[in-house]
C-alpha cells in the first residue's frame, strides 16, 4: 500500500524529486540537507497518512481498530500510563547520560525545569485537579522604519498567500489534534495554542471568539496564556533583523504552543468535563479570492502591525530613558554613580532582580546579570527592547572575536595578533563555549578589559563595546526566554481586547489575567530550560 502510494507521489512530484536527488548528490551531510531531508520525510509521511485514511480508513477501523478497542478499551487508561512513564524514563535517562558526557553544566537547566514546574504546581488554582499527564547611509539613518517594517509587509503577504493555498490551515489542524491528543486538552484551546504559532494572539482570538462566551474559566485562562507565551510569525523578522538567531527563534515559537498548554493547566487545571471536545468544529476559511489578492489582503492586513509596533517601540523608548535618567538622578543623591559603582538604572535593578531565574534556566553564572537585564526589560517593557538589547550583544561577542584576530569592526581593522591562538580559526570554531569562557575571565591576557558597567574596552583602540557580553549557549537561552509577549504592557492590551470582544466575560477576564501572565512567562521560561539543557552551544 504505502510503496503504491510512492509511486503516485513521485510521478506527480517529478521535478521535486529530481530536485532533492541533485541536491543529496551535490551537497549532502552539511545541517542545510540533514534538515531537507527530514522535513521530506515528514511531509512524505504526512501525505502517506492522508491517502491511506482517505482510501481505507474506513476499513482499517473497521476490520482492525474498532475489534481492537472494544476488547481493551477496560485497560486503556493502563496501557497509556504504562507508556508513558517508560518514554519519560528512557527520554529522561537519554537526557541525563548524553547531557553527563557532552557539558555537565547543562544539567543546572534540568533542575530548572523542576523548580519551576514545582512552584507551577504549589501556587496553582487547584493543584488537586492538576492534570497528571502534564510534567548606512540615510537609509541607515532609518534602518527600523526601511529595513525591519516592510519585512512585517512582506511575511503578513507571504502569510495571506499560504492562507489561500491551504498551506497554514493543514499545519494548525495537525498541530492541534496532536497537541490535543498527547496532552489531553480540549479542542478550542488547542486549535488557538496552533494559530498562535503563526499569527499574533489578536488574529487568533478571532477563530475562537464564537466560543469564549461559553469557555469555561480555565480554559480562557489558556486562551490567554496562549497569546501571552507565543509571538506573532510576521515579528520573528523583526527579531532576526535586530540580531537574534533565526534558528531558535523559529524552534522557540513553536515549543511555546505546547509549554503554554501545559504551563496553563497546570497553574489552572480544568475542574470540570471539557465542552470543547472536537476541533472539526471550526474550519479556518481561505484568505482572499486569488493568491494576489491574498498577498494584497495580507499585506494590508499588517498595516495594524506596523502601526502598533512603531507606536510602541517610540513611546517605550521614551518612558524608558526617562525612567532611567530619573533613576540616575536619585542613584547620584546618594553615591550610587562612576566610577564606584555602576549608574542606576531599569536595566541594572532587572539584572538583579531576575538573575536567580535565569541561573536555573543554565545560563553561566559570569553571564547571568546580562541575560537577566533582558528578560527583566521583556517582562516590564515588551519584548522588542529586549531583543534588540541581545542582538547588541550577540554583535559585542562578534566584535570582541574580530579584535582578537586581527580583523576588521565597522570598517577598520582592530586587533595586532595579540593571542597567536585565536589568529587563525574560524569564528564558528571561535564560538565554543569552553575557549569563550576562558576568554571571559581572563580578559586582560587577551587585550581587553571591562570597565564593571557591562561595558568592554578594547585595548589600543578608541571602542568600547556596551551592553557587555556572553557565551554563544547563553544567548541561546536567553533568545528562548524572550520569546513571548508575556509583559506587563501585552497585559493591559489583551484584558481590553477581550473584554471588548465578551464584555459579559470581563469579571472571568480580569480574575485569571495575572495568573496567565505568570503562566505565559514560565512556558517561555520552560523552553529556555529545554534549551539550555539540551543545546550544544
Amino acid at each position: 500500500m504505502f510503496s503504491v502510494f510512492i509511486k503516485i507521489y513521485i510521478v506527480r512530484r517529478p521535478s521535486y524529486v529530481l530536485f532533492i536527488y541533485l541536491y543529496f548528490s551535490f551537497r549532502f551531510g552539511d545541517e542545510g540537507s540533514v534538515r531537507l531531508l527530514v522535513v521530506t520525510l515528514l511531509v512524505l509521511l504526512g501525505v502517506a497518512y492522508h491517502y491511506v485514511k482517505k482510501l481505507y480508513g474506513v476499513f482499517l477501523y473497521t476490520k482492525y481498530m474498532r475489534p481492537f478497542i472494544g476488547k481493551y478499551n477496560r485497560y486503556r487508561t493502563l496501557i497509556i500510563t504504562i507508556l508513558t512513564c517508560l518514554v519519560a524514563v528512557a527520554v529522561v535517562l537519554f537526557i541525563i547520560i548524553d547531557t553527563s558526557l557532552r557539558r555537565p553544566a547543562s544539567l543546572v537547566s534540568g533542575v530548572g525545569m523542576i523548580i519551576f514546574t514545582l512552584l507551577m504546581f504549589f501556587l496553582s488554582k487547584d493543584p488537586r485537579q492538576a492534570p497528571k499527564n502534564l510534567f548606512w547611509d540615510n537609509f541607515m539613518d532609518h534602518f527600523f522604519a526601511f529595513s525591519v517594517m516592510p519585512v512585517i509587509i512582506f511575511f503578513s503577504a507571504s502569510i495571506g498567500v499560504l492562507y489561500y493555498l491551504g498551506v497554514i490551515q493543514l499545519l494548525i489542524e495537525k498541530i492541534a489534534f496532536i497537541m490535543e491528543f498527547s496532552l489531553g486538552t480540549g479542542a478550542m484551546e488547542s486549535l488557538h495554542a496552533a494559530i498562535n504559532i503563526f499569527v499574533g494572539w489578536a488574529e487568533a482570538i478571532t477563530v475562537v471568539r464564537p466560543f469564549l462566551e461559553s469557555m469555561s474559566i480555565s480554559e480562557l485562562h489558556t486562551v490567554m496564556t496562549n497569546g501571552f507565551a507565543t509571538v506573532a510569525g510576521s515579528t520573528l523578522a523583526i527579531y532576526i533583523l535586530y540580531g537574534a538567531p533565526a534558528n531558535h527563534l523559529i524552534s522557540a515559537s513553536v515549543m511555546s504552543a505546547p509549554a503554554a498548554l501545559a504551563m496553563s493547566k497546570l497553574f489552572y487545571p480544568e475542574s470540570k468535563e471539557n465542552r470543547h471536545r472536537r476541533v472539526e468544529t471550526v474550519k479556518l476559511q481561505r484568505m482572499g479570492t486569488g493568491i494576489i489578492d491574498a498577498a494584497s489582503v495580507g499585506a494590508v492586513s499588517a498595516i495594524s502591525i506596523v502601526a502598533y509596533i512603531l507606536a510602541s517601540v517610540i513611546a517605550f523608548f521614551s518612558l524608558l530613558e526617562f525612567l532611567n535618567a530619573t533613576l540616575q538622578w536619585f542613584g547620584e543623591r546618594v553615591g550610587l554613580s562612576p566610577p564606584d559603582y555602576p549608574p542606576l538604572s531599569f536595566e541594572l535593578i532587572c539584572s538583579y532582580l531576575f538573575w536567580p531565574i535565569v541561573f536555573l534556566m543554565g545560563v553561566a553564572p559570569e553571564d547571568c546579570r546580562v541575560v537577566a537585564r533582558m528578560v527583566g526589560i521583556k517582562t516590564f517593557v515588551n519584548e522588542f527592547l529586549a531583543y534588540e538589547d541581545l542582538g547588541n550583544v550577540r554583535r559585542n561577542r562578534i566584535n570582541l572575536i574580530k579584535y582578537l584576530s586581527g580583523g576588521y569592526i565597522s570598517g577598520n581593522q582592530v586587533g595586532n595578533g595579540i593571542t597567536n591562538n585565536w589568529s587563525n580559526i574560524s569564528l564558528q570554531n571561535l564560538t565554543v563555549n569552553t575557549q569563550f569562557n576562558n576568554l571571559l575571565t581572563n580578559g586582560s591576557a587577551y587585550g581587553w578589559s571591562s570597565n564593571g558597567y557591562d561595558e568592554v574596552v578594547l585595548q589600543g583602540t578608541n571602542i568600547t563595546l556596551k551592553g557587555g557580553i556572553i557565551s554563544e549557549h547563553s544567548e541561546m537561552i536567553a533568545t528562548y526566554a524572550l520569546c513571548g509577549f508575556s509583559n506587563v504592557v501585552a497585559l493591559g492590551i489583551m484584558i481590553g481586547a477581550l473584554c471588548a470582544v465578551v464584555p459579559d466575560r470581563k469579571q472571568d477576564i480580569m480574575k485569571v489575567s495575572v495568573r496567565a501572565l505568570i503562566s505565559g512567562s514560565m512556558a517561555c521560561f520552560m523552553t529556555a530550560c529545554i534549551s539550555g539543557l539540551l543545546g550544544d552551544r
